[in-house]
């Protein structure tokens, strides 16, 4: 009797083999898509709570910094003579509580805004040379700008100073520039803003499991990375440049919108094409009219096609006066 139930136990998992393989394969992959949605949609409560969680164990440890430092000093509690401090005791105090304070707000500014550029030198040597130079200063103003406060950049910035064949390149959140001896300073910002056109592109964008913003503007262009879709033409594109792959698309538009906005609307009255490209940027990345109706192009007349937009001479200090309203 027991062999026979166990042949048709046996029989039965052979003669349905497939769907009950389909059907373990069915629920493996919906527990991905679920753990996968859950990591890049956390609910906004969650994270939230995980945010006041955060400031709560700063302010205990501030606290416990604070009470500890009585503990050890001179000042024992809130009834001693002042008299009988010393101004060395008094000034050392001060000092510790000062010092305190600013890793405190300094940290609480981390948890708020999101933001960490860690500026690399390569070679070490070069950062005192670069020390307050206007571009150094101008790539500082702008990622520390309200403009740019609520996309929580964070990424490795790297300043090489020796010669390559490219000006710029961007991988695994790392921009680098190259050649910075040989390159002027509105134009090595440019640059800069291109690359970090590509950041914004890649990973400041919300990706989850199947869909994707960016996939958004690459449908206006393109067929595939390198591919066009038919029937367009140079117009449609802001330079040559962005007619490479989308992402230099992305980045070259990304990089006209910020620096010379006018020009780009006025463009995109004559383009449908340029037009969405326009809205892409307004709708997705910059939701309070950042950069709208401004230009920082001195060049006197708006050229139909350009070859690369980071070649557009603008004003620096028009620029860095932009950032600071």
């Amino acid at each position: 009797m027991m062999r026979l139930k166990w042949y048709i136990f046996l029989k039965f998992l052979k003669d349905n083999i497939y769907y009950l393989l389909f059907f373990v394969y069915l629920t493996i992959f919906t527990i991905w898509i679920y753990i996968l949605n859950y990591k890049y949609n956390e609910p906004y409560d969650v994270y939230i709570e995980k945010k006041e969680e955060n400031i709560k164990q700063l302010d205990n440890l501030s606290t416990k910094n604070i009470e500890l430092n009585l503990k050890n000093s001179t000042i024992e509690d809130n009834l001693v003579n002042i008299d009988s401090i010393s101004k060395k005791e008094l000034e050392d105090y001060q000092s510790f509580t000062k010092d305190l304070l600013d890793k405190i707000e300094k940290k609480e500014k981390e948890l708020y805004d999101g933001s960490k550029i860690n500026f690399i030198y390569n070679p070490q040597i070069i950062e005192t040379k670069l020390y307050n130079n206007a571009w150094v200063n101008a790539i500082n103003a702008l990622i520390n700008s309200s403009l740019f406060k609520d996309k929580k950049l964070n990424f490795d910035l790297i300043l090489n100073f020796q010669k390559d064949a490219v000006r710029w390149k961007y991988k695994n959140k790392t921009i680098s520039l190259y050649s910075l001896v040989d390159i002027k300073d509105n134009e090595l910002l440019a640059v800069f803003i291109h690359e970090l056109g590509h950041y914004i592109d890649i990973d400041f964008l919300q990706k989850k499991v199947l869909t994707d913003l960016s996939n958004n503007f690459y449908d206006l262009s393109w067929q595939n990375t390198y591919e066009i879709k038919a029937g367009l033409s140079k117009t449609d594109f802001v330079s040559w440049y962005a007619l490479t792959n989308k992402y230099e698309d992305f980045a070259e538009s990304f990089l006209y919108y910020v620096l010379f906005n006018s020009d780009f609307r006025e463009k995109s009255l004559k383009s449908d094409l340029i037009k969405q490209k326009y809205d892409f940027f307004s709708n997705y990345i910059f939701k309070q009219d950042e950069f709208k109706k401004t230009n920082f192009r001195i060049e006197f007349d708006l050229k139909d096609y350009y070859w690369d937009i980071t070649k557009i001479n603008f004003s620096l200090n028009n620029f860095l006066h932009y950032l600071k309203k």
